[in-house]
């Protein structure tokens, strides 16, 4: 029961953060997109020779931290 609440919890921020980046209205494409794309054109002009999981790292890491803090915050919220 309180793995599943704590589910619901995790949803429930998720879907909060969601709601507030589709009401934001700064136009632009931010810093995680702006660093994507320096990565990636240094890798297609082949000034960096990594891999494409760590070109794309901005992408997932802001995505996993996005989780991690949901998750930390469904946990403290469960607490209360």
């Amino acid at each position: 029961m309180k793995i599943l609440d704590l589910a619901n919890g995790i949803a429930k921020i998720i879907n909060r953060w969601v709601f507030v980046m589709k009401n934001n209205n700064n136009s632009g494409i931010g810093f995680i997109g702006l660093l994507t794309i320096a990565f990636i054109v240094l890798k297609l002009t082949n000034y960096i020779k990594w891999s494409w999981l760590w070109v794309l790292s901005p992408i997932w890491i802001s995505i996993l931290l996005i989780f991690v803090i949901a998750i930390v915050i469904a946990f403290l919220e469960e607490k209360k």
